[in-house]
């Protein structure tokens, strides 16, 4: 962990005392401003999604919905899981200023050289891309990625002191709404448009990097002073799992452009984000309440784990690939805890989607440190990305019928995610 490259380790007893200290209203204001921030980027959307639809037509809008996913997965990827590790190393430290100012400096290296590797990669994935509006679009997603690395959320949470941020960042947000009804008026702005649509993360993220680095005393020597070997010994199966996250929560946008219309892919896109913002609702609770909470999932049950939902998701995968959607459907659901079969013949696939979103998501509250959840969200994961391939080549062309298996898949993801959590209590 990042502690083994700071100084002696003074305040690691400190964070159960302080989790304790975290009173209601803290834990309130917490939830509101990581609210406020999810609520900034998937209720904004959700805003000038008619307009911008209207106004760039579903093809343009498509390019960018599907550029802006895939840049968003590579962002988490990138990310390396310090979203999630991050504020419990900042918790843990910020009573010693020496440990506090070491840990965030190889955090803050960690993000900034993974993102520009990230930013390079994409920039080099759409270089030679023939489509001019894909080929712009895709170089200013790399944009993208990086302002995801220096938006410092993770120490402002580790700190307890989200709320000026977030406020920042939701003025922003609403600020560059405005500017796009302004601003945008047919399809040739869709340079104006991703522009607009990034800068508020972009500004206010460097505005707070530039104080982080100030509040903490830290110069680019002190930053690249940290060996980053020390860095990467952060925890792998919290990255795993978060990549793993981002696919299946972005991948039926970003991944199906082969064989769906960029008009269908702004449907997805809308819908995606729609089940996005609910399921942030519950993970933001628990976020709010456990601040420093971290996985130490035993290795070889991860492994049990991640095989099974491999092999899972090849079953399935291979049932609709020979076009057996029934079949393909009850061993999905029985795999995935028989839910998604049921509320499929019953019709109600949006609710089932919104409800398993909390489901899944409560399910992190039945354990503080609990590994057996990364594990389950790793495992469900897989197979849902497995099933979305599936659906991929068993339905090309065919925007409902992919969309429909990763509804079935979620549903009975977030009962098997639930249940996992529920079991790493008995543990």
């Amino acid at each position: 962990m990042i502690k083994s490259v700071t100084a002696p380790q003074t305040s690691t007893a400190a964070c159960p005392t302080r989790q304790r200290g975290t009173n209601a209203s803290t834990q309130v204001r917490n939830f509101t401003a990581l609210m406020i921030v999810q609520a900034a980027n998937l209720v904004a959307p959700l805003c000038i999604y008619p307009y911008a639809l209207r106004a760039l037509g579903a093809d343009v809008y498509g390019k960018y919905a599907n550029v802006n996913a895939l840049a968003l997965i590579v962002s988490l990827v990138a990310d390396f899981g310090t979203t999630t590790t991050g504020p419990r190393e900042v918790a843990t430290a910020r009573d010693d200023p020496s440990e506090l100012r070491a840990t965030t400096s190889a955090l803050v290296k960690l993000r900034l050289f993974l993102a520009i590797l990230a930013a390079i990669a994409v920039n080099i994935y759409y270089l030679y891309s023939e489509d001019l509006v894909l080929r712009t679009l895709g170089q200013w997603s790399s944009l993208l990625v990086l302002s995801c690395a220096v938006f410092p959320l993770w120490y402002y949470q580790g700190r307890e002191q989200l709320m000026s941020i977030a406020l920042s960042y939701g003025i922003a947000r609403i600020a560059s709404i405005g500017a796009i009804y302004l601003c945008v008026s047919d399809a040739s702005d869709y340079g104006e448009f991703y522009a607009i649509s990034l800068a508020p993360q972009l500004l206010v993220g460097v505005v707070f990097f530039v104080i982080l680095i100030r509040h903490s005393s830290l110069t680019l020597q002190s930053v690249t002073s940290v060996r980053l070997s020390s860095s990467l010994k952060l925890n792998w199966r919290v990255a795993l799992a978060a990549s793993a996250t981002a696919i299946k929560d972005r991948g039926p946008v970003a991944l199906t452009a082969s064989v769906l219309s960029f008009g269908d892919i702004a449907k997805l896109d809308f819908g995606s984000k729609i089940v996005e913002l609910v399921a942030s609702v519950s993970y933001n609770i628990t976020r709010a309440v456990y601040p420093s909470f971290c996985a130490r999932p035993d290795t070889r049950r991860l492994a049990v784990f991640v095989y099974s939902g491999v092999a899972t998701g090849c079953i399935v995968s291979a049932c609709l690939a020979i076009g057996s959607e029934t079949i393909a459907s009850l061993v999905g659901g029985v795999a995935l805890a028989g839910a998604g079969p049921l509320l499929g013949v019953m019709g109600w696939a949006l609710p089932g989607l919104i409800a398993s979103s909390f489901i899944g998501h409560l399910g992190l509250l039945a354990h503080r440190q609990d590994g057996w959840y990364f594990t389950s969200v790793l495992l469900s994961s897989l197979a849902i990305v497995a099933l979305l391939a599936g659906a991929v080549l068993a339905f090309p062309g065919n925007a409902t019928k992919i969309a429909w298996t990763v509804v079935l898949g979620s549903v009975g993801e977030a009962v098997l995610r639930f249940a996992i959590a529920r079991r790493s209590r008995a543990l």
